[in-house]
C-alpha cells in the first residue's frame, strides 16, 4: 500500500532537491520529468509522490531510476499534485516544488469538413463538436504532412483564409479545443482559390483501370458547360490534354477500340481519297506517353505527321490495320523523308490486326508515310490502314490524370493527380472459361524480372493451392470477382506430415507468399483453414515492398498473416486466434475490422518491429470484434523488444482484457516496447485499466500519424 507523507517543515531531509518537475497530461494517464539535483549529487533514487490537494498528504507511488515516470490508472478531470524526492546513501532529500495536471480524455476530431474556393481565399467549414469551445486551422501544401497553424481560438464553424494565392493547392484540417483538452486534426480538405467566376475544380474523381484501358469518373461541377481531361507520366506535374467538350462526367481512355475503328483510314477504289485520323500508339520513346496525329492524302500517301519523341533512336511502332483480302499486301514505309522499307500486311478478314516494325526517329517532329508504289501512289486495293489507336496508353505504364471544368468565363484549374496503370489482363477461372484453372499457373506467366504491371483476375470460386509470387515478379496484382466468392485457400500447419513424416516448416504451411514489391490484392479471400488448436498455420506470408491490400478477407487462427517492409491495408478484415498479425513490418491498417476468434486469451499482434523503424504497425478507424464469448484478448505482446503498434480511433468490443497488453512473460520488454491507443471507443475502451508500460497519445502526437509520414521511405 502507498504511504503517506506530510512533508511537513519538522521532517528531515537533505540537500540533493530535483529541479523543474513538470506533469503533462494524457488520458488517465500523466508524464513526468524532472531535473536530478546539482551536478556530482549521489542519487540512488528518486521518489515520487501523489496527492489530490495541494495541502494534504502526499502518497508515495513510485521508487525510479530515472528521471522520468508515467503515472497511470487515473481519473479523467481530476487534479493531480505531484513532488519528487532524490535518495542517496545519506537518506531521502527535501521534496521538489510540486507540479500539477489533470487527465483528460481528448475531445472528438471535427468531421464533415467542406472548402470552398474564392479569388485569393478559401473557405473552410466544418460539424461542431461536442465539448470543444474552439477550433484551430490548420494549412499544407503537402498533404498529410507539415501542417502549419493559420488561425487559433476560432469559435465559429468555418473559418476564410485570405493568405492564400491562387492556383496553389491547399490542405486544411481543423482539431477542436477546450479549456482542458484538445482532438487530433480532422481528415483534410484541398482547396485551389481561383478567380472569380471560373467553375470550380471536379472532386471526387475515380479511376478504375482494365487492359489498355482507363475509365474515370467525377462529380458534376455547379455551372460547368464541359469537362477536359489532360494525362501526364506519373509524378511528373506535366500533363497534356487528351480530349476537350465532355459533356458527362466520365470518359474512357482506351488504346484501341474492339473492333474496326471509326477513324482508320480508307483508300477508296475512286480517287485514292484518305478519311479519317489515326495516331502512333506503341511508340516507346514518346514524350508523355504516345502522341495523337494526323491523317493527310499527300499525292496519294497515307502520311502521319508531328509523332513527338523525346529521344532518337530505333523505336518500336505497332500498326494497326484490316486486310479483307485473302492473301497479304504490302506497303513501303518511309520515315522522315528516309528509304523506303517494305512492309507487309498478312490477311484480317473483317477484323482489325497489328504487326510492329522497328523505326528510326528523331528528337521530337516526325513524318511517316505509307504508299504501295516507288512513284508514291497508293493503290486502291488497300482497305484500311492506321498507325495505332485513339490515344495511345501503354500497358503497364502509371500515368496521372487530372480533369478541369469549362464554361463561358473559363477553365478551372484541375484536379487533384490520380494515378492509373493499366495493364495486361490474364484471366483464371476454375471452370476453364479463362486463360488458366490456376492462380499458380497465371503467376507463372508473367515473365520473371517483369517492368509493368499485370493483372490477374480471378473468377469466383474455391480455389484449393498454395501460390507464390516471387521476388523476381514484381507489380503483380491479384484482382477477385468478389472478397466472399474468390477463395484461395490451403490446409497446412507446423505439425502436418511431409511424405517423408517430417513436419512442414511454418513457412512451407503457408498459403500465399508474396516476395514481389509492388504488389496489390483486391476481393478476394485468402484462408488457411487448418483449424484451430493446429499450431502455426499462415494464410499470408507478405513481404514485398509497398504491398496493398483492399477488401480482402484473411481467415486462419493462429498466424494469420506475417508481415514486413511496408504494407498497406484497406478495407480487410481479419481474423485469427494468437499472432494473428506479426512480423517487422511498417504497416498501415485504415477502416478494417480484427476479429478475434479464441475462446479465451488471444493476442492479435505479435510485432517485431526493429528499434530505429518509427512507426511499427498503424491501425486508424478500424473496429475489434470477436465470436460470442470471446474474452481476455490482447492487442499484443512484443515478439521483440521495439514493438511497435498503435490503436487509433478505434471502435474496441468487449472481448480486449482491460489491461491492454501482455509483455510475452519478460518484463524487460516493457521497458521498449512501444504500445500507443489514443481515442478508443466501446465497450473495450478502458484507457484508466490500461498497462502502465503503455501510453494514450496526446492529440498532437496522434495527428501525426497519418499515412503519409507512417509510410514514407527514402522513395516516399
Amino acid at each position: 500500500m502507498a504511504s503517506s507523507v506530510a512533508f511537513a517543515e519538522d521532517i528531515p531531509s537533505l540537500s540533493g532537491v530535483p529541479t523543474n518537475l513538470m506533469a503533462k497530461p494524457r488520458n488517465s494517464q500523466a508524464d513526468l520529468t524532472w531535473n536530478p539535483p546539482v551536478e556530482g549529487y549521489p542519487v540512488i533514487a528518486y521518489g515520487l509522490y501523489r496527492s489530490t490537494d495541494p495541502a494534504g498528504a502526499y502518497s508515495k507511488i513510485a521508487d525510479v531510476m530515472d528521471t522520468k515516470y508515467r503515472d497511470f490508472g487515473l481519473d479523467n478531470g481530476t487534479r493531480y499534485y505531484y513532488k519528487v524526492t532524490s535518495v542517496s546513501v545519506g537518506g531521502e532529500s527535501a521534496p521538489s516544488a510540486d507540479a500539477a495536471v489533470v487527465p483528460m480524455a481528448p475531445l472528438d476530431a471535427p468531421t464533415g469538413l467542406t472548402a470552398i474556393s474564392g479569388d485569393g481565399r478559401a473557405t473552410i467549414r466544418w460539424n461542431p463538436v461536442a465539448g470543444a469551445e474552439s477550433y484551430n486551422v490548420k494549412r499544407s501544401t503537402d498533404n498529410g504532412q507539415n501542417y502549419e497553424t493559420v488561425v487559433s481560438g476560432v469559435t465559429d464553424l468555418q473559418y476564410t483564409d485570405s493568405t492564400v494565392s491562387n492556383g496553389t493547392r491547399y490542405y486544411y484540417v481543423v482539431s477542436a479545443a477546450s479549456p482542458t483538452t484538445a482532438s487530433a486534426n480532422s481528415a483534410s480538405v484541398q482547396v485551389v482559390p481561383a478567380p472569380s467566376g471560373a467553375p470550380g475544380i471536379p472532386e471526387g474523381v475515380q479511376a478504375v483501370a482494365g487492359d489498355a484501358q482507363v475509365i474515370l469518373t467525377w462529380r458534376e461541377v455547379s455551372g460547368a458547360v464541359s469537362y477536359t481531361v489532360k494525362r501526364g507520366a506519373f509524378g511528373s506535374g506535366q500533363y497534356e490534354t487528351i480530349a476537350t467538350g465532355i459533356p458527362g462526367t466520365s470518359y474512357q481512355d482506351a488504346e484501341v477500340p474492339a473492333g474496326p475503328p471509326a477513324w482508320e483510314a480508307e483508300a477508296e477504289a475512286a480517287g485514292n481519297t484518305l478519311a479519317g485520323g489515326a495516331s502512333i500508339v506503341a511508340c516507346s520513346a514518346c514524350s508523355g506517353g504516345n502522341k495523337v496525329v494526323n491523317v493527310g492524302n499527300n499525292s496519294g500517301t497515307l502520311q502521319f505527321n508531328g509523332v513527338n519523341t523525346g529521344t532518337t533512336g530505333t523505336q518500336s511502332m505497332t500498326i494497326y490495320y484490316l486486310n479483307g483480302d485473302s492473301t497479304a499486301r504490302t506497303a513501303l514505309l518511309s520515315v522522315n523523308g528516309g528509304a523506303a522499307t517494305s512492309v507487309s500486311f498478312p490477311s484480317t478478314g473483317n477484323t482489325v490486326d497489328t504487326i510492329t516494325v522497328n523505326v528510326s526517329l528523331n528528337a521530337g517532329s516526325n513524318t511517316i508515310k505509307f504508299y504501295t508504289n516507288a512513284a508514291g501512289v497508293w493503290a486502291p486495293d488497300f482497305d484500311k490502314i492506321s498507325a495505332g489507336g485513339s490515344t495511345g496508353i501503354v500497358n503497364g505504364v502509371t500515368y496521372d490524370y487530372v480533369i478541369s471544368a469549362v464554361n463561358a468565363l473559363g477553365e478551372s484549374y484541375h484536379s487533384e493527380p490520380i494515378a492509373v496503370t493499366p495493364a495486361d489482363v490474364l484471366v483464371v477461372a476454375n471452370d476453364g472459361t479463362g486463360d488458366f484453372t490456376t492462380i499458380q499457373a497465371a503467376i507463372n506467366a508473367i515473365p520473371a524480372n517483369n517492368t509493368k504491371r499485370t493483372v490477374i483476375y480471378i473468377r469466383n470460386g474455391v480455389y484449393r493451392e498454395q501460390i507464390v509470387v516471387p521476388a523476381n515478379k514484381p507489380y503483380v496484382s491479384l484482382v477477385g470477382e468478389s472478397a466472399t466468392g474468390t477463395i484461395l485457400v490451403y490446409n497446412l500447419n507446423v505439425n502436418s506430415k511431409k511424405p517423408d513424416g517430417t513436419p512442414y516448416s511454418t513457412l512451407e504451411t503457408v498459403t500465399a507468399v508474396v516476395q514481389g514489391k509492388d504488389f496489390s490484392a483486391e476481393n478476394m479471400t485468402i484462408q488457411n483453414d487448418s483449424g484451430q488448436g493446429t499450431g502455426q498455420a499462415l494464410a499470408g506470408f507478405l513481404s514485398g515492398d509497398r504491398g496493398v491490400y483492399k477488401n480482402v478477407r484473411f481467415l486462419g487462427f493462429q498466424d494469420t498473416i506475417y508481415i514486413e517492409r511496408r504494407q498497406y491495408f484497406k478495407d480487410c478484415y481479419i481474423e485469427g486466434d494468437v499472432d494473428y498479425i506479426y512480423g517487422p513490418a511498417t504497416a498501415f491498417f485504415e477502416n478494417n475490422e480484427l476479429h478475434n476468434n479464441r475462446l479465451n486469451g488471444g493476442y492479435i499482434t505479435a510485432a517485431s518491429t526493429p528499434e530505429t523503424t518509427t512507426y511499427g504497425y498503424v491501425f486508424v478507424n478500424s473496429k475489434i470484434t470477436s465470436n460470442p464469448g470471446v474474452k481476455n484478448v490482447y492487442f499484443g505482446r512484443p515478439w521483440r523488444p521495439y514493438a511497435a503498434v498503435t490503436f487509433i480511433d478505434t471502435m474496441i468490443d468487449s472481448s480486449i482484457a482491460p489491461y491492454g497488453w501482455n509483455n510475452w512473460g519478460d518484463s524487460t520488454k516493457e521497458k521498449t516496447a512501444r504500445y500507443f491507443e489514443y481515442n478508443s471507443r466501446g465497450p473495450g475502451a478502458n484507457p484508466k485499466a490500461r498497462a502502465g508500460w503503455s501510453k494514450q497519445l496526446t492529440p498532437e502526437e496522434a495527428s501525426q500519424y497519418t499515412v503519409q509520414n507512417v509510410m514514407k521511405g527514402t522513395d516516399n
